[in-house]
């Protein structure tokens, strides 16, 4: 049995039904989904790209799936062993899984070719060279990634890769958007949500693929988009060595220091804007144009209420993922569907956070419009009493989340309002969206927002109070006039607001 074949080697990291962690390989990942809660990797982005190839190896293994078969699985171990035939055997798994001894190893280049690049070049998480903005850094060629890390890595190029350099390319999807993933109780339950997915002929997965050029208008299935390779990497052996892995901090024989690329345009370019491909995994809004997150790092007001815009992509049937559209259908009427949101924001090729919600799906599409509508409305009264909806101001109101209102009041704030209130939203925000899910997650509730409820548990009042304290000039006396009637404005707020 090879210890570098990722069929049996233990490089995903999951989080079994019993809640033991640990890591497995491709084959133990599908024939105990049923035992396996989920993916449980630390970056979002790992959870997409590696749930994206275990539904690729599957399609690839058993392209159909009878209704039947489906049934069979009902309380299954995982997909069952004899439909996995071209994984090989457990003593002898398939060559094309090889990730060190082959010439032409797993979602590599060929061994041999290209100019010398560090491994932080997969790693959103690594800045190295002249990457200042960030606090961690490694020096390259000297710090280095285990064999079950650069796995990961490698499975991340379809999906979060970014374009750094004349000559590279994004995955895809281009730059990093939002993937929305259906997701059941199980890895099991999840696979099936998601599979089978139509078929393309001619589809074949990257290690039967390669690096062959194919023009930009054919046809692309799921196999080759959901193994996409953009930029052509392979371990650079020469530099292999021992030591410590910088990203999860195992001792390891095979310390991998360095890589090479080749810098050659590999014939793909422009595919991510084609027809030729839509993703089932993206919501669409506009244009062809995929949803995609906000870098916080340029407008932390403008990014702090993305995830009601993520929310309302889940009841809009133009912009509903066709992946979510479907596992709507397969679902059983007493069983939850679940949606994985997952996002990267990045500046250069490098993470600035990283977003990640399941929300459950049910009841949501008929109560989500009309209750974040109703707390758009109080909220907007929360934070800027002066708003006025006349003219121009009710058009820019209306296109804006009214958390950024606050830059396009009639009266604009004083400059320190303003930073008290931006330091405040990405709090206020996560509160939000926590008390809001829960109320549309539970069976029975009226749509309209509990106010007064909502306001107590996100600490309104609290926020509120800091605010006014540490912005209002003079005295202490004159910080608790301003904090009374910053209190009194939203008592009114939600009064007048808050009726059912």
């Amino acid at each position: 049995m090879s210890d570098t074949n990722l069929l049996p080697m233990s490089w995903i990291p999951i989080l079994y039904t019993n809640g033991k962690t640990c890591r497995v390989g491709i084959r133990e990942a599908l024939t105990r989904a049923g035992r396996i809660r989920q993916i449980a990797a630390s970056n979002p982005m790992d959870n997409v790209a590696i749930l994206r190839l275990l539904l690729a190896v599957v399609q690839w293994c058993k392209p159909t799936l009878t209704d039947a078969e489906r049934n069979s699985l009902e309380g299954a171990d995982g997909i069952r062993t004899e439909w996995l035939g071209k994984l090989g055997t457990e003593d002898e798994p398939c060559e094309a899984f090889e990730l060190l001894k082959n010439s032409h190893n797993f979602m590599q280049a060929p061994v041999g070719q290209g100019s010398p690049r560090p491994v932080a070049d997969l790693f959103h998480e690594l800045p190295g060279a002249t990457n200042k903005a960030f606090f961690h850094h490694i020096t390259d060629y000297r710090e280095g990634i285990c064999l079950s890390c650069l796995a990961l890595g490698l499975t991340r190029l379809p999906v979060a890769i970014t374009a750094k350099g004349q000559g590279k390319h994004t995955g895809i999807n281009g730059d990093v958007p939002i993937y929305f993933i259906p997701s059941g109780s199980t890895l099991l339950q999840t696979l099936l949500l998601n599979y089978p997915f139509d078929r393309i002929e001619g589809d074949k997965p990257c290690w039967e693929q390669g690096f062959a050029q194919r023009g930009s208008e054919a046809p692309v299935g799921i196999m080759e988009g959901f193994t996409w390779i953009p930029r052509q990497f392979a371990i650079d052996k020469s530099r292999l060595t021992c030591g410590v892995c910088i990203m999860c901090s195992r001792h390891t024989n095979s310390l991998v220091t360095g890589l090479k690329e080749v810098n050659a345009p590999n014939g793909r370019s422009g595919l991510s804007r084609s027809p030729a491909w839509k993703d089932p995994h993206l919501a669409y809004i506009k244009d062809g144009k995929s949803m995609r997150p906000g870098h916080a790092d340029k407008n932390l007001p403008t990014t702090a209420g993305e995830w009601r815009e993520w929310l309302c992509a889940l009841t809009d049937s133009e912009s509903l993922p066709k992946a979510v559209a479907i596992a709507l259908e397969r679902a059983e009427p007493t069983e939850p569907v679940h949606v994985m949101l997952a996002g990267l924001a990045v500046v250069n090729d490098k993470s600035v956070e990283s977003c990640y919600y399941t929300v459950e799906m049910s009841g949501l599409r008929s109560a989500l419009l009309e209750k974040s509508s109703r707390l758009d409305e109080l909220v907007s009264k929360y934070l800027n009493p002066q708003v006025t909806k006349r003219g121009k101001a009710l058009m820019t109101f209306k296109k804006k989340h009214p958390l950024r209102v606050i830059r396009y009041a009639d009266r604009p704030l004083p400059d320190s309002v303003r930073a008290a209130l931006a330091d405040r939203l990405p709090t206020l925000e996560h509160k939000m969206s926590d008390a809001v899910r829960r109320s549309i997650a539970q069976p029975g509730q009226a749509a309209a927002v509990d106010i007064q409820l909502l306001a107590r548990e996100t600490e309104w009042y609290k926020q509120l109070e800091q605010v006014a304290r540490a912005t209002a000039p003079g005295s202490p006396l004159r910080r608790l006039e301003a904090t009374r009637k910053a209190q009194k404005l939203l008592a009114d707020a939600i009064g007048n607001g808050g009726e059912q």
